[in-house]
């Protein structure tokens, strides 16, 4: 039960630092950073609109500046598939 307790009063202390980090690695236009901390957003308030946006274009971005061909398009996949 105490454990219970302290994980929520975390949860949004963690959610908030999370987004700080991934909106400081949107600005320096760091994706692979921009996705992760997105996407740590995304498991705890699945329903954050600016975390679920901001995961696929960080990824989307991170395909668009890869130079492997293949690369590129298994992300652009993933994309699709997560998203239809």
């Amino acid at each position: 039960m105490c454990q219970e307790v302290k994980s929520q009063s975390i949860t949004p202390l963690f959610v908030e630092r999370s987004l700080e980090n991934a909106r400081r690695a949107k600005a320096k236009e760091d994706w692979e950073e921009c996705e992760k901390y997105y996407n740590m957003v995304e498991q705890y308030e699945p329903t954050n609109i600016e975390a679920i946006f901001y995961s696929s274009y960080g990824k989307a971005r991170m395909a668009l500046v890869d130079s492997d061909r293949f690369k590129r398009e298994q992300k652009i996949k993933v994309l699709k598939i997560r998203y239809l």
